[in-house]
């Protein structure tokens, strides 16, 4: 434990675009409208963007120059000595990396409303803007090189 909330829940920030990929493209996408799927995304973006930045602020006003690990597992067990581990880092260059990614990304969909207003693949645009948005914050939280593969592999799916 940290002492921030936001530090403890540093795993949302990855998730929540997760989750709004999930929704739009299962559920918003084949019953709503347009909209709709664009008002899920951008909330879980800002969601992330809420947390992602507080979760900064918290850590330069206290913990700044240090290296924290608010949630780790064990994945897979490769050997005793080389735990595949998955997890979220928080340090100085991947809070900062938050920051910078959940607010472009948070500009990118808003804009994206309008841009794309009209066009035949709205809510899927939507679904895989959020997925990579996911990818990109899990990449620069990831705690283990076997996390960061799966999720620099997320990104090209998602850039695809």
């Amino acid at each position: 434990m940290t002492g921030s909330w936001f530090l403890d829940h540093l795993w949302l920030v990855p998730l929540l675009p997760f989750l709004g990929s999930l929704l739009i493209a299962l559920a918003l996408r084949p019953l709503t409208s347009p909209r709709v799927c664009s008002a899920a995304a951008i909330a879980a973006v800002g969601g992330s963007a809420f947390v992602g930045w507080g979760a900064a602020f918290a850590y330069f006003t206290r913990h700044a120059g240090e290296t924290l690990i608010p949630w780790q597992m064990t994945w897979l067990a490769f050997t005793p000595s080389f735990p595949g581990k998955v997890g979220v880092i928080a340090d100085d260059l991947s809070l900062l990396l938050v920051m910078v990614v959940t607010g472009i990304s948070l500009l990118v969909h808003v804009y994206s409303t309008g841009y794309l207003h009209g066009e035949p693949g709205y809510p899927r645009y939507f679904a895989a803007l959020n997925l990579f948005t996911c990818s990109m914050l899990g990449l620069v939280l990831s705690v283990s090189i076997l996390q960061i593969y799966v999720f620099w592999e997320l990104v090209g799916v998602s850039s695809f």
